[in-house]
């Protein structure tokens, strides 16, 4: 009863932690709504509740929590995920405009790639043109498994199967 002081703020968290590391998503929801109602403005407790309605597929959910998140490596990445997911491709490229320099090394090329696909997909409308801009983006990931990869699953849902084909073979000569 009352305002949770840090202490219990920090608990909760790790609570909610242990309980999504279970597979105990729903409980994991549950605690951190309840915590949130308490310490709304908590931050480890606000990134920890939107993992895990991110991971969770809580879509309501984590789309409050994840504008409330200030932009950090991680949380950058977690947002850029979430609307990757849902193909809100306006939504990726204006994140990727603005957490460019947060992105960690690991993670810019298939991040980058994505947001590039995304910029395909919404500003070219020529067909053609499209095939061929996601060729050459084709080209540019094959140095990179996890960005081939993102080409060749974004190619096969624009029915560019031989891209799609060629990207998923750039892709096992990494692995």
């Amino acid at each position: 009863d009352g305002p949770l002081r840090p202490e219990d703020a920090a608990l909760c968290g790790n609570v909610i932690v242990g309980l999504a590391a279970l597979d105990e998503l729903s409980k994991a929801l549950e605690i951190a709504r309840q915590g949130l109602a308490l310490a709304p403005a908590d931050m480890e407790l606000l990134t920890r509740a939107a993992v895990v309605a991110v991971e969770a597929g809580d879509d309501v959910f984590a789309g409050e929590l994840l504008p409330k998140l200030p932009d950090t490596a991680d949380t950058a990445v977690l947002k850029f995920r979430f609307h990757a997911a849902r193909a809100d491709w306006a939504e990726v490229v204006r994140i990727f405009e603005n957490i460019a320099p947060l992105i960690p090394s690991a993670d810019e090329p298939i991040i980058s790639t994505t947001a590039k696909l995304a910029a395909i997909r919404i500003g070219v409308g020529d067909p053609g043109e499209r095939r061929r801009q996601i060729a050459t983006l084709a080209d540019e990931a094959a140095s990179d498994p996890r960005a081939s990869i993102v080409v060749a699953d974004f190619a096969r849902r624009e029915e560019m199967e031989n891209i799609a084909d060629a990207s998923f073979k750039a892709a096992l000569k990494h692995i």
